[in-house]
């Protein structure tokens, strides 16, 4: 499969597009996600460090002390804040538009490049109260085919659980979820005009 778009330098071979449009990263909202992440980090410290002795029973079978708790609250909350972080230093956008298809570049384990004569529908999809743009493709297979390792598992789970492995998390982005979703309707029938004038 042919990639879209040369941008940046690194992974994506060249099919020029014409009337672009990039969809930025929100750092306000990046922001505001991130701080909610290096509390989640403090209150790890304080449970591992400073917190009376305590021991969790999960599920009646495994018991976890708060120094055990704790520890997984940093890891959480430092390993969320390293991805936020990231994405507020993005030097590409989180998506970029064109009249062949668009470029997924909202988190690291996105399928990169969708062609939009392979897009079949646009749901939404909400997961732990997020709202995510689903779209679902006709071949969703064959994009899958292309991946290996723990990124191809990952979307796996997405395709089984959500019909596709394209989801695009809208709550971080410089855009409301209407807004996103009327910008790839106007692309794809844009694509549709284009092909049937030829």
């Amino acid at each position: 499969m042919k990639s879209l778009l040369f941008y940046p330098a690194k992974k994506h071979r060249i099919i020029i597009f014409e009337n672009i449009v990039e969809i930025q990263f929100s750092k306000k909202k990046l922001m505001g996600f991130m701080l909610l992440s290096l509390g989640i980090t403090a209150l790890g410290t304080w449970t591992a460090f400073f917190a009376e002795d305590m021991e969790l029973s999960l599920l009646g079978v495994i018991s976890i002390n708060n120094t055990i708790l704790g520890i997984c609250f940093i890891a959480l909350g430092l390993g969320t804040s390293y991805i936020f972080i990231k994405r507020m230093t993005a030097k590409h956008p989180a998506l970029i538009f064109g009249r062949k298809g668009f470029v997924h570049n909202t988190t690291s384990y996105a399928i990169k490049d969708v062609l939009w004569e392979d897009v079949e529908a646009l749901d939404q999809v909400k997961v732990a109260n997020q709202k995510f743009l689903s779209v679902r493709l006709r071949n969703a297979e064959t994009y899958l085919d292309t991946l290996s390792g723990t990124k191809k598992k990952m979307l796996m789970i997405n395709y089984k659980r959500y019909g596709t492995p394209v989801l695009i998390p809208v709550s971080n982005l410089n855009i409301s979820y209407d807004q996103l979703h009327e910008t790839i309707l106007s692309f794809m029938e844009n694509s549709k005009e284009h092909t049937n004038s030829f």
